[in-house]
């Protein structure tokens, strides 16, 4: 699933419940499944909060490796890339990491939350 984001300024709501927390470069996103939507059906709307977020602390979202747990409990892996000209547009992929192994529970515990939702147990 490919979606484009725009940064327009009227972004849409964020209806997905999740926390994001970033340890280096990896940015972890949880889904807690308690949300109307799933991330996975609100990706747009959670990655544009994210990069919001990040904004302040320069933080590029394309340079960032993203894993992401979906309602499922399932991890796979998020690529963005700017498009072209980079005017503040984004491109987002959701990509298989079902190979991948999981983070580690410390990895995850360094993460909480430093973007997003409250912690989820």
């Amino acid at each position: 699933m490919k979606i484009n984001i725009d940064l327009r300024p009227f972004p849409p709501p964020v209806r997905a419940d999740y926390w994001a927390g970033l340890v280096g470069d990896e940015l972890f996103i949880i889904d807690s499944d308690l949300g109307e939507r799933s991330v996975t059906n609100d990706l747009e709307a959670v990655l544009l909060e994210i990069w919001r977020k990040l904004v302040p602390s320069n933080q590029d979202i394309t340079a960032l490796k993203i894993r992401y747990r979906d309602s499922m409990g399932e991890w796979d892996r998020i690529v963005v890339e700017s498009l072209e000209g980079f005017d503040g547009s984004f491109s987002a992929e959701i990509v298989s990491g079902r190979n991948d192994p999981p983070p580690s529970a410390w990895t995850l515990q360094a993460a909480r939350p430093s973007i997003g939702a409250e912690v989820v147990q």
